[in-house]
């Protein structure tokens, strides 16, 4: 639990860094605020800037209309960049990002069963770590 005072908790509208009675509540922590002074040493206090995490995950019973138009804000900030961002054409695979050809047998014995396997781009840690080879012999994949 908190350290704050029980009246503190029942009562959630008391400045957190003066204990006056708070006016404003910080979009980035929620900490409550009475007067420019107090915020900006929250914001120093707490290293906070001030903004909703507009990523984080909200319940729908804490959604509102303020809610709803920064999300519509950062929609269309986002929307803004990727149009402002040239395209740039696709790059041929290089040599050391070439699919193994134990790798490439897997890929088309499962074609050939009706299953469209994707093999991970190099570097990525369960590419590395994938064992799975194709039997020939036994005709199914084997992990070593």
């Amino acid at each position: 639990m908190s350290s704050q005072p029980a009246s503190r908790l029942e009562n959630n509208t008391i400045c957190d860094s003066c204990g006056k009675s708070s006016k404003y509540r910080c979009p980035g922590c929620e900490t409550r605020s009475c007067s420019v002074e107090c915020i900006n040493k929250h914001k120093v206090e707490k290293n906070c800037n001030g903004k909703r995490n507009r990523t984080e995950y909200l319940p729908m019973s804490e959604f509102n209309d303020s809610v709803l138009f920064s999300d519509i804000s950062f929609l269309e900030e986002v929307k803004k960049v990727s149009l402002e961002t040239p395209i740039e054409p696709k790059q041929q695979r290089n040599q050391g990002d070439r699919i193994p050809s134990h790798l490439l047998q897997i890929v088309r014995r499962a074609k050939e069963s009706g299953v469209n396997l994707m093999i991970l781009p190099s570097g990525m840690s369960r590419r590395v770590s994938n064992s799975t080879l194709w039997d020939d012999r036994r005709k199914r994949k084997s992990t070593q």
